[in-house]
């Protein structure tokens, strides 16, 4: 297993199962199969991990819902993913605010990442559930041209 594969099992693990989202409900992760979102009718938040790891964290969900809110539901998974890399694996690492990708940005790196890792999520909230896809990426995108 190489570096890179190594860094997104390490993501995979750090994952939270579910948390409550303030007071706007709870968030669990769902074990069925991708929304598969298109890029076009999404909102794409992306957050760098850096440090002893290093990786992104593409939050994607409907084009519609509040974007500050749903960038704030991916700053705690991110938030939940380092805190338990620094608590279980002694990695230390920081993140960075998000940033937003265009509709070409996301598709790019959604088509041609054949290494990341897609898990759902689901926000319940009342008698509703807004899914969100969060996608685990092994290298810096500037690498690899995407931002």
């Amino acid at each position: 297993m190489d570096l890179e594969r190594n860094d997104l099992m390490q993501l995979v693990n750090a994952l939270p199962d579910s948390f409550d989202f303030y007071h706007l409900g709870t968030v669990k992760q769902e074990s069925h199969a991708s929304i598969g979102y298109t890029a076009e009718k999404t909102c794409s938040i992306v957050f760098h991990l850096q440090g002893d790891l290093e990786a992104w964290v593409m939050i994607l969900f409907d084009h519609e819902l509040d974007t500050s809110l749903y960038s704030e539901l991916g700053n705690l998974i991110v938030s939940k993913i380092a805190n338990y890399l620094s608590a279980k694996n002694g990695l230390e690492i920081m993140i960075s605010p998000p940033q937003s990708l265009n509709h070409a940005q996301a598709k790019k790196i959604i088509q041609t990442n054949t290494q990341a890792i897609k898990r759902t999520y689901v926000h319940f909230y009342n008698n509703s559930f807004i899914p969100i896809e969060t996608v685990l990426l092994p290298t810096p995108l500037k690498e690899k041209g995407y931002a």
